[in-house]
This record gives C-alpha cells, structure tokens and sequence, in this order.
C-alpha cells in the first residue's frame, strides 16, 4: 500500500485493489479519509476507470484477421496467474484488444500468452507494467498467430 501525508493529516494507507466502484472516491483517495483536512489542498485529477495492465489485439499473421472471439489470454507475474477466455460466437471480440478483469491496475512483469483453437500459441515474456498516480499505463500487444501445421 501507498501512504498519502499532507501537512496535519494522518497518513491514509492507499489499497488500489481494496477500492470499489461504490465508494465514494476523491480521486484515488477515499474523500472520507479527508474528514480533518481541508478539502480545498486535496485535489487529485484521477478518474474512477480500472484499467488494462495488458490489452492484447489477437490476429491471424498472415491475413490480420481479427480472432479474438475464441482465444485465452494467459496472465502471469511470478505466483500470480489470471486468465480469461473469449466466447467464439461473440464476433465483437475479433477486432476489439482482450484484457483480463482481475489484473486490472495490476502493476508487475508478466508473461502474457494467447491461445486459441488451429493455432500455435503465442507467447511474450518479460512484459512490464508501470503505473503513474493514478492508474496503470496499459501495455499494448498485438499477438499475430500462426495456424497450427
């Protein structure tokens, strides 16, 4: 966790994954930790959004065919391990980036693979994900799959 200390407040222990969309948010920061400051010199610009630590755009490598509907995208930093798959009849999936719910604002390393149903899997390592303030900047793959021989 971070710690936010402004000038006579206490320090206030930031969770990134222990907010929730139903809290009522200054920021990233939990306005009712401000109860004893003063409102006006805490301001901070962040949106509410959770986003992708990885967004991956599946296409095929030869024609750049979208295939998004009907892959796995494979998330792993050290122990941890997310993974989420695509319905194939969701044609939406084909052309738009895939990204797993779970390792959202998720900062790490990770190896991300793809696979999906005639093809070979795809695979990079050593992905980092940093974030800034407010958010995770979100990595963006393109994973180019080769038909299975």
């Amino acid at each position: 966790p971070l710690a936010l200390d402004l000038s006579g407040c206490a320090p206030v222990p930031l969770d990134r994954a222990a907010l929730v969309a139903d809290d009522v948010l200054f920021g990233l920061y939990r306005r009712d930790a401000f109860a004893a400051c003063d409102a006006d010199r805490v301001f901070f610009d962040c949106s509410l959004e959770a986003r992708a630590s990885i967004a991956v755009t599946v296409v095929d490598s030869v024609s750049r065919v979208g295939l998004g509907a009907g892959s796995t995208l494979i998330l792993e930093d050290g122990g941890y391990r997310d993974s989420v798959s695509f319905p194939i009849d969701q044609l939406m999936y084909n052309t738009m980036p895939l990204w797993a719910l779970q390792s959202a604002e998720r900062e790490g390393t990770y190896n991300v693979r793809v696979r999906r149903p005639g093809y070979q899997l795809w695979e990079r390592r050593g992905v980092r994900v940093t974030a800034d303030r407010c958010h995770v900047r979100t990595v963006e793959l393109e994973a180019r799959l080769q038909a299975s021989p």
